[in-house]
C-alpha cells in the first residue's frame, strides 16, 4: 500500500516523473503491476500524483509570500528574544523542584562536559572573558545592589556551610589553603609590600577600636588557633620550625646587652611564674602529664654516654644543694623528708607496697653486685661484728622470736621466688652439696647419715596434723610434677625399677607376711570401697576399664590365645555348675547389661559398634558353608515369622510407622549414584521380565484394549496439547509441580484439566517437556482453503478434492 503522508513528497517543487523515479523499488515495483493488471488502480494513482503537486505548488506561493514581507519578520526577528524569555518564564513557573534539580544537574553535567572538550587555550580566553565579565559587572553595581550582594553571599556561604559533611569540610579547608598559598606565592614584590602595608594598618586600626572583651576573645582563639597549628604540623614541619626557633634564638640572644639578658630572665621567670600559678587543676595534671611524656621520650632517646653524664650531673647538682644547705635547711629537709615517708607509706595500696618492696630489693641487690672486693670484705666484716654484738646481747624471748622471724622470712623468701629464681638456687644448692659431700671423710659420712636420720624422725614425729595434710599434698604435687616432666625412656625405666622393687619385696616375704599382706589388702579394699562417693565409684570404674582396656591392647599373640583358652575353660566349669534359677538371673542381668550398655553409648561409639558388626558379619559370612548358610536362612526366617506372629496390635502399627519413615528416610537421602544403581536394578530386572513373558489370555487382552479406547482421544494434555486416551492422562494438579516457578507453569501449561504421563513426569523433576507446544510447537489454525478438502473414496488410492458447497 502506497504512503499517503503529507511528509513522503519533497516540497521543492519536483514534478511527478522525479517524485515516482525517487520512490522504492517496491513501490514502483507495486505500481507497475498494479498498472499492467488494473486500469482502475493507475487512473487512481495518477490522481494522488496530481494532487500531490497541486498542494505543493500552492505552499510554495506562500513561502514567497511570506518572504517578500520583510518587515513582518523584522518584527518577528525582535519580538523573538521577548517570546523566548516569557517561553522560558512560564516553563520555570511550572517546574516542580525534583525538576529543577534535575535540570540544574543536567546543566552542571554539560558545563562539566564542555570544559573537559576545551583545550588550554580556549579555557584561557574564557577565563579572561569570565573575569571581565565578572569586574564590570561588580564596577557596576549601586550601593544598595552591593550591600544586597553582601547579605546573600552571606546567607549563601552560612548555608553551604552548615549542610557541609566533615569530608567537605576537610576538603574545602585544604581547598583555601592551597588557593591562598598560592595566591601569596604569585605576588610581586611591590604587591608583598603593599600587602604588608595594608594589614599592618588593618591592625592596628582593629586593634584600637576592641573592647577588653574582644581582646581576651581574641587572645583566645589566637591561642587556639597556634595550638591546632602547632598539633596539624608534619614531623618535617615540626623539624623545620625547630631549627628555625633555634636559629632565631640564638641570633636575637647573640644581639643582646648584658641589661637586656638581666631583664630578659627577669620577664621570663616572672612569665612562667605567672602561667604556674594561674593554672586550673585540669592544666596542671595536662602539663605533668606532658612533662612526664617528654621525660620519658627524652630519657629514651638517650645514648649510654648521655645518661652517664645526665647522671653524674644530677649527682653533683644533689650534692652541691645538699653541701651549700644551712644546719637549719638540714634540719628542714630531714623533717620534711620524714612526714613525706610517713605520709606517702601510709597512703600506699598493697600493689604499691609490693612495687615498692621490689625496687627496694633490686636497689640493694644492684647496690651490692656493684660493690668491689674491698668494700665486700669491709661489709662482711661489719656484718659479722654487727651480728656478734647483737646476739650476745638478746634475751631468751628474743632468741626464739628471731628464729621464728628467720623462719618466716625464709619460708617467704621461698614462696616468693620467680621460677627463673627457683632453678638458679636449685643449681646453686646441687653444686654446693656436691662440693661439701666430696670433702667429706667416711666418718663424717656416717656421722651425716644418722644425724639426717635422726632429724628427718624427729621433724615428721614433731609435724601437726595440718602440717602432715601439708606434707602429703606437697609431696603428690611433687610427685606428678616429676613424673610429668619425664621423658618416654624415664618412665619405661621406673616402671622397671617398680616392678623389681615390688617383685622383690613380693618374693622376700614369709608366709606370715603373705597372709598379713592378704588380710591387709581385703580389708583395705572392703574399708576403701564402703567409704567411695558416687563420683569416685564412677571414676573407679573408668579406671578399671582403662586399665582392663590397656592391658587387652597391649597383650601378644600367645598371651592372647592363652587368654582365650582359660575364659572358655572358666565359662564351660562356670556354666556347667548353674541351677536353673541361676541360669534365668544370668540371661536377664545379661539383657540388661547389654541394654545399659547400649543405652549409654556416644554417637562416636555407635558408628563405632555398627562399623565393627559389619565387619563381623562381613567375615562370618564369607567363613560360612552351603549347609550352614541354608541353615542360617532357615533360623532366620522362622525368628522373623515368630517375632511378627507375637507382636501387639499396637507394636504392629509401631512397625508400619517405622517402617513408613524408614523408607521415606531412605529415599530422601540417595544420592545419583544410588538411584542411578535402582534404575539399573530395575531395567534388569524388567528386561528378565520380558524376556519371560507371561501367558496372556487374548480374550481378555481384548476386552481391555476395547474399554482404554471406548472413550476414544478425546482428553487434551495441557502442556502438549496431544489428543489422548484416557489411560495415557492423569488430572492436573499444580501442586506437583512445586520445583518449577509459578510464571513458568503459566508459560507452558493451558486452561486443559488433564496431563499426559510423559509430561507429567517431566514436570515433576523440574523440567520442561521437550514436546510442550510453548517450545515453538504451537498448532496454527487450518485456513479456510484446507478445511474443505475430504479424502475421496477410490480404489486403493487417496484422492483429495474440494466439496460441493452446493453454490
Amino acid at each position: 500500500m502506497l504512503s499517503t503522508g503529507a511528509n513522503s513528497f519533497p516540497e521543492n517543487g519536483t514534478n511527478v516523473s522525479s517524485i515516482s523515479s525517487n520512490t522504492s523499488s517496491r513501490t514502483v515495483s507495486s505500481s507497475s503491476s498494479i498498472v499492467n493488471n488494473k486500469n482502475e488502480s493507475f487512473t487512481a494513482v495518477k490522481r494522488y500524483f496530481e494532487d500531490q503537486t497541486d498542494k505543493q505548488n500552492k505552499r510554495r506561493k506562500e513561502l514567497e509570500e511570506k518572504r517578500n514581507s520583510s518587515n513582518l519578520a523584522e518584527q518577528a526577528n525582535n519580538l523573538k528574544p521577548a517570546a523566548n524569555r516569557l517561553r522560558q518564564q512560564k516553563l520555570r513557573a511550572l517546574k516542580t523542584p525534583d525538576k529543577k534539580n534535575d535540570d540544574k544537574n543536567k546543566d552542571r553535567i554539560r558545563k562539566q562536559v564542555e570544559r573537559a572538550l576545551k583545550t588550554p587555550d580556549q579555557k584561557q580566553v574564557d577565563n579572561a572573558k569570565d573575569k571581565k565579565r565578572k569586574s564590570d559587572s561588580r564596577d557596576s553595581r549601586t550601593p544598595a545592589q552591593m550591600a544586597s550582594d553582601k547579605d546573600k553571599n552571606k546567607n549563601r556561604m552560612i548555608d553551604s556551610r552548615g549542610s557541609r559533611t566533615p569530608a567537605q569540610i576537610a576538603s574545602d579547608n585544604d581547598i583555601d589553603k592551597k588557593r591562598k598559598s598560592d595566591s601569596r606565592d604569585s605576588r610581586t614584590p611591590a604587591q608583598v609590600a603593599s600587602d604588608k602595608d595594608k594589614n599592618k594598618n588593618w591592625m592596628i586600626d582593629s586593634r584600637g577600636s576592641r573592647t577588653p572583651a574582644q581582646i581576651a576573645s581574641d587572645n583566645d582563639k589566637d591561642k587556639k588557633r597556634k595550638s591546632d597549628s602547632r598539633d596539624s604540623r608534619t614531623p618535617a614541619q615540626v623539624a623545620s620550625d625547630k631549627d628555625k626557633n633555634k636559629n632565631r634564638m640564638i641570633d636575637s640572644r647573640a644581639s643582646r646587652t648584658p641589661a637586656q639578658i638581666a631583664s630578659d630572665n627577669d620577664k621570663d621567670k616572672k612569665r612562667k611564674s605567672d602561667s604556674r600559678d594561674s593554672r586550673t587543676p585540669a592544666q596542671m595534671a595536662s602539663d605533668k602529664a606532658k612533662n612526664k611524656n617528654w621525660m620519658i621520650d627524652s630519657r629514651a632517646s638517650r645514648t649510654p654516654a648521655q645518661i652517664a653524664s645526665d647522671k653524674d650531673k644530677d649527682k653533683k647538682r644533689k650534692s652541691d644543694s645538699r653541701d651549700s644547705r644551712t644546719p637549719a635547711q638540714v634540719a628542714s629537709d630531714e623533717a620534711k623528708n620524714k612526714n613525706w615517708m610517713i605520709v606517702s607509706r601510709g597512703s600506699r595500696t598493697p600493689a604499691q607496697m609490693a612495687s615498692d618492696n621490689d625496687k627496694d630489693k633490686k636497689r640493694k641487690s644492684d647496690s651490692r653486685d656493684s660493690r668491689t672486693p674491698a668494700q665486700m670484705t669491709s661489709d662482711k666484716a661489719k656484718n659479722k661484728n654487727w651480728m656478734i654484738d647483737s646476739r650476745g646481747s638478746r634475751t631468751p624471748a628474743q632468741i626464739a622470736s628471731d628464729k621464728d622471724k628467720d623462719k618466716k622470712r625464709k619460708s617467704d623468701s621461698r614462696d616468693s621466688r620467680t621460677p627463673a629464681q627457683m632453678a638458679s638456687d636449685k643449681v646453686k644448692n646441687k653444686n654446693w652439696m656436691i662440693d661439701s659431700r666430696a670433702s667429706r671423710t667416711p666418718a663424717q659420712i656416717a656421722s651425716d647419715n644418722d644425724k639426717d636420720k635422726k632429724r628427718k624422725s624427729d621433724s615428721r614425729d614433731s609435724r601437726t596434723p595440718a602440717q602432715m595434710a601439708s606434707d602429703k599434698a606437697k609431696n603428690k604435687n611433687w610427685m606428678i610434677d616429676s613424673r610429668a616432666s619425664r621423658t618416654p625412656a624415664q618412665i619405661a625405666s621406673d616402671k622397671d625399677k617398680d616392678k623389681k622393687r615390688k617383685s622383690d619385696s613380693r618374693d622376700s616375704r614369709t608366709p606370715a607376711q603373705v597372709a598379713s599382706d592378704e588380710a591387709k589388702n581385703k580389708n583395705w579394699m572392703i574399708v576403701s570401697r564402703g567409704s567411695r562417693t558416687p563420683a569416685q565409684m564412677a571414676s573407679d570404674n573408668d579406671k578399671d576399664k582403662k586399665r582392663k582396656s590397656d592391658s587387652r591392647d597391649s597383650r601378644t599373640p600367645a598371651q592372647m590365645t592363652s587368654d582365650k583358652a582359660k575364659n572358655k575353660n572358666w565359662m564351660i566349669d562356670s556354666r556347667g555348675s548353674r541351677t536353673p534359677a541361676q541360669i534365668a538371673s544370668d540371661k536377664d542381668k545379661d539383657k540388661k547389661r547389654k541394654s545399659d550398655s547400649r543405652d549409654s553409648r556416644t554417637p562416636a561409639q555407635m558408628a563405632s559398634d555398627k562399623v565393627k558388626n559389619k565387619n563381623w558379619m562381613i567375615d562370618s559370612r564369607a567363613s560360612r558353608t552351603p549347609a550352614q548358610i541354608a541353615s542360617d536362612n532357615d533360623k532366620d526366617k522362622k525368628r522373623k515369622s515368630d517375632s511378627r506372629d507375637s507382636r501387639t496390635p499396637a507394636q504392629i502399627t509401631s512397625d508400619n510407622d517405622k517402617d513408613k519413615n524408614r523408607k521415606s528416610d531412605s529415599r530422601a537421602s540417595r544420592t545419583d549414584d544410588i538411584l542411578e544403581n535402582e534404575r539399573l536394578i530395575d531395567r534388569t530386572r524388567n528386561q528378565k521380565s520380558r524376556s519371560q513373558p507371561p501367558k496372556i489370555d487374548l480374550d481378555v487382552a481384548i476386552e481391555n484394549f476395547r474399554k482404554a479406547i471406548s472413550q476414544g482421544p478425546n482428553f487434551v494434555c495441557s502442556c502438549c496439547c496431544r489428543k489422548l486416551y484416557r489411560r495415557s492422562v492423569i488430572k492436573l494438579d499444580l501442586k506437583k509441580y512445586s520445583k518449577i516457578s509459578q510464571p513458568d507453569l503459566d508459560l507452558y501449561l493451558t486452561k486443559e484439566d488433564w496431563i499426559c504421563n510423559t509430561c507429567h513426569n517431566k514436570l515433576v523433576k523440574g523440567k520442561i517437556p521437550c514436546q510442550a507446544q510453548a517450545n515453538g510447537l504451537q498448532l496454527t489454525p487450518i485456513p479456510e482453503v484446507l478445511q474443505k478438502l475430504y479424502v475421496a473414496p477410490s480404489s486403493g488410492k487417496r484422492l483429495y478434492t474440494m466439496k460441493s458447497t452446493g453454490n
